[in-house]
């Protein structure tokens, strides 16, 4: 006789006997905690229902894991959507930009421009006609000043003035220009009293 399964199935009578069931209703709950069955077929459904509560738990732990990625999924293609939104927005700011600087670099700049100097205009790639003979006329005046003898010393020809266009005794300095154009000054040692030169 086997002291535990004797102990079971009390158990199982006094219950029964306490909610007042029949001879059936402890038979049948009996039969329920797998006391009417031989040792072996009832260990071997205790062994079948662990399996089952194991089986169960890990099916469980299983579906909560698969939502999870599920989850993590639904996550990343969001994710992945607003990127390709925003590669694509990049892309075509490229395309844009690549355009202007392509259209930019086959322009030509103008063949006249403004010298930001003096604001003249000239031809593109020559420099400012304006400012380089406003600096060769400085030089030249530098030198007309520095060869200018003192007052009261006439000593000899100083002077570097080559023509006397009107035959009044004035001489006037001749300048020619990248154009070819010629400027004529008053040279300082001729001038009449009270014409700045």
């Amino acid at each position: 006789m086997n002291a535990r399964r004797v102990t079971a199935a009390a158990g199982v009578v006094h219950a029964a006997m306490q909610s007042r069931q029949t001879a059936a209703g402890i038979a049948a709950a009996l039969e329920a905690a797998c006391l009417l069955q031989s040792p072996e077929t009832a260990a071997e459904q205790r062994e079948t229902a662990a399996a089952l509560r194991d089986t169960l738990g890990a099916l469980l732990e299983t579906q909560v894991e698969r939502d999870a990625l599920r989850a993590r999924v639904a996550e990343l293609e969001t994710e992945r959507h607003s990127t390709n939104e925003a590669l694509s927005d990049a892309a075509e700011a490229l395309r844009a930009n690549r355009d202007r600087i392509a259209e930019l670099e086959a322009l030509k700049p103008a063949r006249f421009q403004d010298c930001p100097v003096c604001g003249a205009g000239y031809e593109y790639g020559q420099p400012c006609s304006q400012c380089e003979f406003r600096s060769r006329m400085a030089a030249a005046e530098a030198l007309a000043e520095r060869s200018t003898p003192p007052v009261g010393d006439q000593s000899g020809p100083v002077c570097q003035c080559r023509t006397d266009r009107d035959g009044d005794g004035t001489g006037w300095i001749r300048y020619q220009g990248r154009d070819g154009e010629f400027v004529e000054l008053r040279c300082r040692n001729h001038a009449a009293p009270g014409v700045s030169a």
